[in-house]
């Protein structure tokens, strides 16, 4: 086998195992039919293999060619998008696309913070904020800086970043007059019989953390009503007795006759780990460090 390889080849091979057929192919890389053959024979000859068998026109992958293509498709997405990384930080802070996907709990104490910093005349980002997205973050636009707020860890792709950046206490939201409002904190195992609301994460639902809290603390809440907004879930403690169980929430925002009480199992408080994750492309990119100071300044003094 050659020791150099014609990076061409690679994407030709993996265009072909996508399109399947020659016209398809030939239009995709603006080459010719001619070329179409040359990088074919070019490609058997380098891997010693037939790599696609032909039926009617249509080119089907060999066993061999379905393995390389496992081992060519991801490297060879990563070096095509390096013109997006290289436009980033040509800008820098100016004039960026940035797109900001955050769960909800998290968006009503970080979004005016996060607005202020980045919109100032130094520093103008053009923002965009979203429900959390996987897809929003590993596959940003050419030229836009996605960046995720969640919670802290997850199972990514080898295309993603994730650190963990802050860990913020949890507390119980609930009626003046229910029956836990007499303690300075709420023990969680003490909530098992009552009804509770919580907060779509949207996407970030599939992961495993609500799992990973129960391994921890071997306490199986029941949440049986899901609402999109802290005002929704809000509204529910306050005219049907639930129990809501969020991130710090300004004082300002809690309507009258709904307490809130840190959450406990036994003697320890429950916390909640804040990461923040982005494509490996814009590792170390200025804005992403000036988004990780405003998100822990913020959660910190909204304790």
């Amino acid at each position: 086998m050659k020791n150099r390889v014609d990076l061409n080849l690679y994407r030709f091979m993996i265009c072909l195992v996508k399109l399947k057929t020659l016209s398809k192919t030939c239009h995709e890389l603006d080459i010719s039919r001619a070329t179409f053959n040359r990088h074919l024979a070019s490609c058997r000859e380098l891997f010693n293999n037939e790599l696609f068998v032909v039926t009617n026109g249509s080119y089907t992958s060999t066993l061999l060619m379905t393995q390389l293509a496992q081992h060519i498709d991801e490297p060879l997405s990563v070096l095509e998008q390096s013109h997006h990384a290289a436009k980033l930080f040509t800008n820098e802070h100016r004039d960026i696309e940035c797109t900001i996907n955050i769960i909800s709990p998290l968006s009503s104490a970080l979004t005016l913070p996060l607005v202020s910093e980045l919109s100032t005349q130094d520093q103008h980002c053009r923002l965009t904020f979203v429900d959390w997205s996987l897809n929003g973050v590993e596959q940003p636009e050419v030229g836009a800086l996605a960046i995720g707020i969640a919670g802290y860890p997850n199972q990514f792709s080898e295309h993603l970043v994730e650190r963990k950046i802050t860990t913020v206490p949890l507390y119980v939201y609930l009626p003046e007059t229910h029956q836990l409002n007499v303690a300075s904190h709420i023990n969680i195992f003490d909530m098992v019989d009552y009804q509770m609301v919580r907060i779509s994460l949207g996407a970030h639902d599939g992961s495993a953390y609500f799992e990973q809290v129960r391994k921890q603390t071997g306490c199986d809440l029941q949440q049986k009503l899901t609402v999109s907004t802290i005002n929704s879930a809000l509204a529910c403690v306050l005219a049907h007795q639930y129990l809501f169980v969020c991130t710090k929430i300004a004082d300002q925002d809690i309507p009258a006759g709904i307490t809130a009480k840190p959450l406990y199992a036994n003697a320890n408080p429950l916390t909640y780990d804040v990461g923040i994750h982005h494509h490996r492309l814009v590792y170390q990119h200025p804005l992403i460090k000036t988004i990780e100071k405003v998100i822990i300044q913020s959660l910190q003094k909204s304790e």
